[in-house]
């Protein structure tokens, strides 16, 4: 299993996406699922649709993506809730 630590996260409306952006620990992929906790009044497991690294002022950090349809049903989730939270990753739901 692996993990994602939340720094911050960022709405991008133009793709219709999520971002988190933060710390890998362990191996991450698109495709597998990452754990958006229902104690934030998240979904659950969702699909990540991108792993990349995204360019700041103080260095580039990796990110995770996850396409709106995946956190649609969710929409009481504030994405700020998400920051500081060390999320659960993996192959399966």
């Amino acid at each position: 299993m692996a993990f994602f630590q939340v720094f911050k996260t960022y709405y991008l409306f133009k793709k219709d996406a999520l971002v988190l952006t933060g710390q890998l620990v362990g191996a991450v992929e698109p495709g597998m699922y990452v754990d958006l906790p229902r104690e934030v009044n998240g979904p659950g497991p969702v699909p990540i649709l991108g792993v990349e690294y995204v360019q700041f002022a103080d260095g580039a950090l990796p990110a995770i993506t996850i396409a709106h349809e995946h956190i649609a049903d969710a929409p009481l989730m504030e994405f700020c809730d998400l920051e500081g939270r060390l999320l659960a990753v993996s192959t399966t739901r």
